[in-house]
């Protein structure tokens, strides 16, 4: 693969075989439902990002204030997490750990957030690629 790409990289012709090999690496790392899994979630994050954005276009005189938000940067990470863990969205306690020290946020925040995204975020995709 490493030659493969090497080849690639000065502009030297693979032959078909070449091809065919490095589709098939690439296919069994990324199978169409991880793939379709993947798209489906980024619809997910996409829309709740949409919601979020409505949310602060209303007029914020009218609005509850709500809780203590997370920074747009943790919510990144979290999100991030989320996605290279779609196969099974339940951080461990190492992982929660190590999300409570990138985002700088308390472990309950991190527990709430990802609950939340698992019915927000998670769910939905899943049961679109069901569709």
């Amino acid at each position: 693969l490493r030659a493969m790409a090497a080849a690639a990289s000065d502009d030297i012709p693979m032959c078909e075989e070449e091809v065919r090999a490095a589709t098939d690496i690439t296919r069994a790392a990324y199978s169409p439902a991880k793939l379709a899994f993947a798209q489906a979630l980024e619809t997910g994050l996409r829309a709740a990002e949409a919601r979020k954005n409505e949310d602060q276009d209303e007029d914020s005189s009218y609005k509850k204030q709500r809780g203590h938000h997370l920074s747009d940067e943790a919510v990144a990470v979290l999100q991030a997490w989320l996605v290279s863990h779609f196969e099974d969205p339940y951080p461990n306690e190492e992982e929660k750990a190590a999300l409570v020290r990138m985002t700088k946020v308390s472990l309950r925040q991190i527990n709430n957030w990802m609950s939340n995204a698992r019915v927000r975020i998670w769910r939905p995709a899943v049961l679109s690629l069901k569709d």
